[in-house]
């Protein structure tokens, strides 16, 4: 299992966006994944476009784009092995949505 940080309402405007972090099993699938992922974002899974760093990234890193199952296994091998060699900081996968359709909310 590991920590999967990413924004709600991203896609919004008007609306704060909010972060919110939930617990992955890696071993699952990159469809259920991404279905998972895309209604935990408030976004359309057939138009969206993920992307991730990890929190150990620095700030000028580029994103990663996540939209392919070799990506998704990679970039789930990549946290893992961050996981399993950190004894003092908790590591997490940082999604991000690479894909505005901005809506404006009149909230």
């Amino acid at each position: 299992m590991v920590d999967i940080q990413f924004p709600v309402n991203s896609d919004t405007i008007g609306v704060p966006t909010t972060v919110k972090v939930c617990s992955w099993d890696t071993g699952r699938s990159f469809p259920e994944f991404l279905v998972e992922m895309c209604t935990k974002m408030q976004l359309d899974q057939d138009t969206a476009v993920l992307g991730y760093k990890l929190s150990a990234d620095r700030v000028k890193d580029s994103v990663r784009q996540l939209s392919t199952v070799e990506e998704y296994k990679f970039a789930m091998a990549e946290i893992r092995k961050k996981v399993g060699g950190a004894r003092s900081v908790k590591h997490k996968l940082v999604l991000h949505n690479l894909v505005s359709t901005l809506s404006i909310s009149l909230v």
